[in-house]
């Protein structure tokens, strides 16, 4: 094999030849980073504490102007860097891949995470028994990480918002038993076999050509996860794939992340289209958006019954499912600490972020329809410096002055309360199904419960 190996062009170490004569699975372990000398000796001290070591690990410098290359490779890592990139993080790492990949069997296995990423000590191991242990055999795995906060913040500050809404999204995948929608781009393992399968299907069953990560997309590790699902492989994130991530310091950041993060979702279901994989997804989105535009015809009902009556109508129903849902949020941050505790407490604070969010939605999907031009850290429209800054307002105002308008117009029918009881409702029906195996939107796509 070594000699035939050596005829094809491959390049084979002699550990390399050991390892395939002892036919065990390797594991290579790929950091994209970009000027991470803060924060790489950490990524990497987690992997030296593995209880399942990697047996490679390469570190790709992508544009990198500061130590991250050196610190890199004071802990033994191999060290790459990138030639001509403009495609950002998905540029980087299919130029890591197109190295790597000859290299390895079909078998062998592909951890993918970010420079700013510490992994807990079971991750490796919890990662590739599960990879490792697949129902049928024509179904593989992806594996992703479980992802919370990895630095201590102020109690009101941007970072407690996103500790707490990391720690809600741990708790819903514990609940669904690991079933995952995306994997993670903080840290995700793949078999060698469904990275070049991705590659080789792009311009056939999938979209793009030639690349492992589509070089069209923002958000890269959604794009893959929708792509290896049309493939027929299946997503997990299981307990023990637990990692601490660095998170915005500021709300500016986290505007212009969450801002690329739901551009990037938008783009994908509309380059793969409508599919039985992309219609659980584009169904959530549907959903999302009828919750963001639910606020203000709440509002608008709450503001005339108010000026009208005097008060809102009152239903002890009501009162006590607002009170469930109010419980729900404490206790699924009951792992933050008293911080996160107090928090959610206050409720006001995470209201006013959803509305954030929901600002981010709606601008989101302004760029889409308009075919705004995308950028991994910001995304600005064409045209003139005022369409630019007016246009998004302007769509957003509309949304909401419209939305308001049907509140009235139910208002004058008299179902205001009616609609607003069947969209809570909805809800909070959807959330307990997403809990259990019921959610009718993951039996679509087949994602796994272990």
């Amino acid at each position: 094999p070594f000699v035939a190996d050596r005829e094809l062009g491959l390049q084979w170490s002699s550990r390399r030849y050991i390892r395939l004569v002892n036919a065990e699975k390797s594991l290579t372990v790929i950091i994209a980073a970009h000027n991470e000398e803060h924060r790489i000796s950490e990524t990497l001290i987690s992997l030296a504490e593995q209880t399942r070591p990697a047996d490679t690990i390469i570190v790709i410098c992508d544009r990198c102007t500061d130590g991250t290359a050196a610190i890199a490779g004071s802990f033994g890592a191999r060290v790459m860097h990138t030639t001509g990139n403009a495609y950002r993080k998905a540029g980087a790492l299919n130029q890591a891949l197109m190295t790597v990949l000859p290299e390895l069997n079909d078998e062998d296995m592909i951890l993918i995470m970010d420079a700013d990423t510490a992994l807990t000590s079971e991750f490796l191991a919890s990662a590739e028994e599960r990879l490792t242990k697949t129902v049928e055999p024509h179904h593989s795995f992806a594996v992703g990480a479980i992802f919370l906060a990895g630095s201590d913040c102020d109690t009101f500050s941007a970072k407690a918002l996103q500790r707490n809404e990391y720690l809600r999204y741990a708790h819903d995948l514990n609940r669904r038993h690991g079933r995952a929608e995306v994997i993670s781009g903080t840290a995700g393992l793949f078999p060698v076999h469904a990275l070049r399968e991705v590659s080789d299907s792009r311009g056939d069953k999938l979209p793009g050509g030639g690349y492992v990560y589509s070089l069209q997309s923002l958000t890269e590790d959604n794009e893959l996860t929708i792509a290896l699902k049309h493939l027929g492989y299946r997503s997990a994130s299981p307990g023990g794939c637990t990692v601490h991530t660095e998170i915005m310091p500021t709300f500016a950041t986290l505007y212009y992340q969450r801002l690329r993060w739901q551009r990037g979702a938008l783009s994908t279901l509309r380059e793969y289209g409508v599919t039985a994989i992309t219609l659980p997804y584009l169904i959530r989105q549907i959903l999302m958006y009828i919750g963001v535009l639910f606020a203000p015809f709440f509002i608008t009902a709450a503001t005339h019954a108010i000026y009208t009556v005097g008060r809102l109508p009152w239903s002890w129903l009501w009162f006590f499912l607002g009170l469930i849902v109010i419980v729900e949020r404490i206790w699924t941050v009951r792992g933050g600490g008293v911080k996160s505790l107090t928090l959610a407490v206050f409720v006001v604070p995470e209201v006013l972020y959803d509305i954030f969010q929901h600002y981010v939605f709606l601008r989101a999907a302004f760029d889409g329809l308009t075919g705004s031009r995308e950028y991994w850290d910001h995304i600005e429209a064409d045209g003139s410096e005022r369409t630019k800054i007016v246009a998004p307002q302007l769509f957003i105002a509309c949304a909401v002055a419209l939305t308001c308008l049907s509140a009235m117009l139910c208002i004058q029918l008299g179902i205001q309360w009616v609609v607003i009881g069947v969209v809570v409702a909805s809800g909070i029906t959807h959330s307990a199904l997403r809990a259990t195996s019921l959610d009718p939107l993951v039996l679509i796509h087949g994602s796994y419960r272990s």
